[in-house]
């Protein structure tokens, strides 16, 4: 059950998130930008909620949910970083580059989350099974 709220609460705000990103892009919406970084850390707050839980999931071998985990980790953290320092980051018209590499960082924080969902998901269900 924890999992399945972790991954819904990664969804949601990061769908959000994203949207009020390109709003930014395309220089709208700059005052819902206290949002957009509340979403972030939502984002990476359920992230490494996840990876918490899948490190005790059983069914799943110890490599896999310390690697997961450990990526998890490593990109929430970088995606927190460069969402909170990007408008230091290089500034002028190559400040593009940030932009899309923080985007990258969220779309490999969902896909992460999703990895790590469907593992502990799939490992609850097997116990569940073996239960009976």
């Amino acid at each position: 059950m924890f999992s399945r709220i972790a991954i819904m609460v990664l969804r949601v705000c990061a769908l959000a998130a994203i949207v009020l990103g390109v709003l930014f892009w395309t220089g709208h919406a700059l005052a819902l930008r206290q949002v957009h970084m509340t979403l972030g850390t939502l984002v990476v707050l359920a992230l490494w909620a996840l990876a918490v839980a899948l490190l005790f999931a059983r069914g799943v071998t110890v490599p896999v949910r310390a690697g997961l985990a450990a990526g998890a980790v490593v990109v929430g953290a970088l995606l927190a970083v460069v969402g909170m320092t990007q408008e230091r980051l290089m500034p002028g018209a190559q400040h593009w580059v940030i932009q899309v590499g923080h985007l990258g960082l969220a779309l490999a924080a969902i896909a992460l989350g999703e990895m790590i969902a469907a593992r502990a998901l799939r490992s609850a269900k097997l116990a569940k099974v073996a239960a009976r």
